[in-house]
C-alpha cells in the first residue's frame, strides 16, 4: 500500500516521525512497539501529498499489521472550499482503494495463506 501512496496517490515520503500513542483512536487490538524518548512514543513513516493538502502516517504494530493515520493539512487548506473538496475526495479514494485491496487480500488469504504480505506491498490481514 505504501508504494501506492507514492505512485497512485501522489504522496511523497517525508521521513519518519514520532507519534504519541494517545493520539491514536480507533485502533483497539494493535500492540505498537513503543520507545521511551522523554515520553512514550512510536516511530511512523510520514508521507505528504504533493499538493500539501494532507499527510499520512503509517504505523506498524508488533504483529506487522499496519494503521494509516490521515491528517488533513488545515494550515494549507484554511477556508478554501476547493482544497477542502480535494482533500475529502483524496481521502475517499484512499478509503475505497484500501477497502478493495483488503477484500482482495482476504480472498487470497482464504485460498492461499502464504501469498499475502510477502512482498510488503499489500496489507497484511490481521485478526481483530
Amino acid at each position: 500500500m505504501e508504494k501506492q501512496l507514492l505512485n497512485k496517490f501522489q504522496f511523497v515520503f517525508d521521513g519518519k516521525r514520532w507519534v504519541d500513542p494517545v493520539e491514536i483512536n480507533g485502533a483497539p487490538g494493535f500492540q505498537f512497539p513503543l520507545k521511551r524518548v522523554k515520553r512514550t512514543r512510536l516511530l511512523g513513516r510520514h508521507y505528504v501529498h504533493r499538493t500539501g493538502i494532507a499527510f499520512v502516517r503509517v504505523l506498524e504494530d508488533e504483529q506487522g499489521c499496519v494503521v494509516f493515520l490521515w491528517l488533513q493539512n488545515r494550515f494549507q487548506i484554511g477556508d478554501n472550499e476547493d482544497l477542502q473538496t480535494q482533500a475529502a475526495a483524496l481521502l475517499n479514494d484512499l478509503k475505497a482503494y484500501v477497502a478493495v485491496t483488503s477484500t482482495k487480500s482476504k480472498e487470497v488469504l482464504e485460498s492461499d495463506a502464504s501469498a499475502v504480505g510477502e512482498d510488503g506491498d499489500g496489507p497484511k490481514p490481521c485478526s481483530s
